[in-house]
C-alpha cells in the first residue's frame, strides 16, 4: 500500500514541476510579446509625430502658397488699368441674361473691352515667370529625414530601397520625394 501512495505522491510532483515549468515558459513568452509591443508602440509614436511634422509643413507651405498668390493677384490687378477693373466690377454684379442690351452687342462689348487691355498693356512686358514666382526656389525649410532621402534618392536608390534603410513607409518616401519636384 505505501507503494501505492509513493507513485500517486511521486506523479503528483512530477506533475507540479511539469506545470512550473510551463508556466515560466508562458511568463517568459509573455515577456518577450511585452518588449515587442512597446517597441511597436514607441515607432507609432514616432510615425505619428512624422506625420504631425509633415501635416505642420504642408500648412506652412500651403500658407505660403496662398499669400504668393493673393501677392500676385494683386500685383496683376496693379498692372490693369482701373477704368478696365471698375468695368468688371460692375460687369461682375450684373445678369447679362436680364439685360435689356442684346447679347450680341454684350460680347462685342466684352471684346472691345480685351482689345483695350491688350492696347494698354502692349507697352508693358508682363513677365509671367517673375509674376508667378517659377523662377524662385523653394523657401521651404527641410527637416534632416528629408535631406537624407534626398541625397539616398541622388545616390541612386530606389523609394522602397531608401524606405527599407530608413524605416519608413513608401507611401513617406513617395511623399516627401514628390513634395522636392
Amino acid at each position: 500500500m505505501y507503494v501505492f501512495y509513493a507513485g500517486v505522491i511521486l506523479v503528483g510532483v512530477i506533475c507540479v514541476v511539469i506545470s512550473i515549468f510551463m508556466y515560466l515558459w508562458d511568463k517568459k513568452k509573455s515577456d518577450e510579446m511585452m518588449e515587442s509591443l512597446d517597441h511597436k508602440t514607441t515607432k507609432i509614436y514616432e510615425a505619428i509625430q512624422d506625420a504631425e511634422q509633415i501635416v505642420l509643413e504642408m500648412n506652412n507651405f500651403s500658407d505660403y502658397l496662398l499669400s504668393r498668390i493673393d501677392a500676385k493677384v494683386q500685383e496683376f490687378e496693379d498692372k490693369i488699368p482701373k477704368e478696365e477693373n471698375i468695368f468688371f466690377e460692375e460687369l461682375k454684379g450684373t445678369d447679362l441674361k436680364k439685360s435689356e442690351v442684346p447679347l450680341k452687342d454684350q460680347i462685342n462689348q466684352i471684346e472691345n473691352i480685351g482689345k483695350n487691355i491688350d492696347v494698354k498693356l502692349q507697352g508693358e512686358k508682363i513677365d509671367l515667370k517673375g509674376l508667378y514666382g517659377l523662377e524662385k526656389e523653394k523657401p521651404i525649410p527641410l527637416n534632416p529625414k528629408h535631406k537624407e532621402i534626398y541625397l539616398l534618392k541622388e545616390s541612386g536608390l530606389e523609394e522602397l530601397e531608401i524606405a527599407k534603410v530608413l524605416e519608413l513607409g513608401i507611401g513617406e518616401v513617395r511623399l516627401i520625394l514628390g513634395l522636392k519636384n
